[in-house]
């Protein structure tokens, strides 16, 4: 109690400031206690980084459901539905600007994470149909459709 005492008689003291922050740093160092905004900023960007993970495995894990529960994957006769999701979020996230509580970025942040899987999807997509139309040898020696015969004559007579 006597150190909250010596805190506040100095606080209300007429030292200047220049020299009441000289003290109240020294008291800090030689206590262990931490400056009080570094600890608060430690524990906001704990809490941002927690949200923004929640929010990336979460759409993660949402399109990778949709993949898994439809033949066709992700993609419809209307578009990729991961890309619908980014334009979404990336479009919403400018519309919920100035919105309480974060609104705008998770939107953001999940708009983006949709565009990093389509973006990866599309891509991978890519690079094996080139691949595959450069003569890449595919397995039991398939060069014409890119497919294993084995494995297409499996999935559509079993």
């Amino acid at each position: 109690m006597s150190m909250l005492a010596s805190f506040d008689a100095i606080a209300q003291s007429n030292i200047p400031v220049r020299e009441k922050s000289a003290i109240r740093k020294w008291v800090e160092k030689t206590l262990g206690v931490p400056d009080l905004h570094q600890a608060v900023g430690y524990a906001t960007e704990a809490a941002h980084t927690f949200r923004a993970t929640t929010e990336s495995a979460g759409t993660g894990l949402g399109l990778a459901y949709i993949s898994a529960s439809r033949k066709e994957g992700l993609d419809t006769k209307f578009g990729p539905i991961d890309g619908a999701v980014a334009a979404a979020g990336i479009i919403g996230s400018v519309f919920a600007a100035g919105m309480p509580m974060g609104v705008s970025q998770d939107l953001r942040n999940v708009g983006t994470n949709a565009l990093a899987i389509l973006t990866f999807r599309k891509y991978e997509a890519y690079k094996k149909k080139q691949d595959a139309s450069k003569g890449g040898s595919t397995a039991h020696g398939d060069e014409s459709s890119g497919r294993d015969p084995i494995l297409s004559f499996s999935e559509e007579n079993l």
